[in-house]
């Protein structure tokens, strides 16, 4: 079996930056430290004041990289978040024993928002926000998480299925707040891994979550490469429940990448199937530009409308600021459907989004 398509296929999609990954955040610079400033209070000598200089203090371990002349808005929000996040990973993995200093500041993310108009819903804006720490201290494989995400699909293991960006809002988004922790089980082989998931969901009418995920590349040559996932996973609102997904790329040219997948989760409270299927063509720009088509359809066996939604999207995505900053537009034509005594008609939307990764890029 050849394993050298997964490399190519990741760096042509992060070469498009087209899909949803925490792993594309950018360099935290290099391991210099800044110093804390002086402080310079004054004090009376005679009738004169006179500055008395304090020695400069010890840097602590989470200060950002000092660059001279260069405090724009843009890097000081990243290193302000930067920031917080490897002082709250400290803190936490001080818990297991000794903190780790660099894999606290390895903690990596992105902080999204985007406006998106259709003819359907209407006017929506959306701000995300996804964080990944390591605990090394509490054992080698441990890590954890929070954010502000769709919280059933984080869930239910369905984000990883949506190739195109996830800032954007579909009919079924409901975000709020979750929080966890995560730990990767160990395994010798490159085909199969597997990591389970506890945690929270919700500020109020708080819901606690197992999930427990599994991810088995069943094939792969030089153009293709074909994975199935199952994510198990239990609530204590909706009790046990399972997705299973299928995925599969081909790649035409060095530039051009074409994937189909399909994603379906059962519940016990569900009835049916709830289910998704869609197709994409990438095209990579160069310099992390890109385009996507993607045309797909969802629904819900037993339901009294099976088919919720379909149609076709596009988005490009446009790196600003030495790539500190994505922006990405987003259009498309579905035709959605929810109320079973309501004919099914045709909606335009479009949308614009930002995107802010934060921590170091291959983290």
């Amino acid at each position: 079996m050849n394993h050298s398509l997964p490399r190519r296929c990741a760096r042509l999609l992060v070469g498009t930056g087209l899909v949803l990954t925490a792993n594309c955040a950018l360099p935290a610079g290099p391991e210099v430290l800044e110093p804390a400033a002086e402080r310079v209070p004054l004090e009376t000598h005679g009738n004169h004041p006179v500055p008395r200089v304090y020695p400069r203090e010890k840097p602590r371990p989470c200060d950002q990289v000092y660059v001279p002349n260069h405090d724009d808005m843009l890097d000081l929000t990243r290193d302000q978040i930067e920031e917080i996040i490897c002082r709250a990973a400290l803190w936490l993995d001080g818990f297991g024993g000794e903190a780790n200093v660099l894999a606290a500041r390895r903690s990596h993310g992105r902080l999204e928002t985007s406006y998106y108009w259709s003819e359907f819903t209407g006017s929506e804006t959306r701000v995300r926000f996804k964080v990944r720490v390591e605990l090394p201290a509490l054992k080698e494989r441990l890590s954890a998480f929070v954010g502000l995400d769709n919280d059933d699909d984080f869930v239910r293991g369905r984000s990883e299925g949506f190739a195109l960006r996830s800032e954007f809002p579909t009919l079924d988004d409901d975000d709020d707040w979750l929080a966890g922790l995560g730990y990767g089980f160990p395994s010798s082989s490159r085909v199969f891994k597997s990591d389970l998931r506890v945690g929270a969901k919700r500020l109020t009418d708080t819901e606690v979550f197992v999930q427990n995920r599994f991810r088995y590349l069943a094939y792969s040559d030089d153009v293709n490469v074909v994975s199935l996932r199952e994510v198990l996973f239990w609530t204590n609102k909706d009790g046990f429940g399972s997705t299973s997904g299928l995925d599969w790329m081909h790649v035409i040219t060095p530039q051009l990448l074409a994937r189909w997948d399909t994603v379906g989760t059962v519940t016990q409270e569900s009835e049916g199937l709830d289910w998704r299927s869609a197709a994409w063509l990438y095209y990579s720009l160069g310099g992390e530009k890109g385009l996507a088509l993607e045309v797909f359809s969802r629904g819900e066996t037993r339901h009294p409308v099976p088919v919720r939604e379909y149609g076709l999207r596009m988005l490009y995505r446009h790196p600003l600021f030495k790539r500190r900053l994505y922006l990405e537009f987003i259009t498309g034509y579905t035709w959605p459907r929810i109320d079973p005594l309501v004919e099914r008609d045709g909606s335009y939307g479009v949308g614009v989004g930002l995107q802010l990764p934060f921590g170091p890029k291959d983290a």
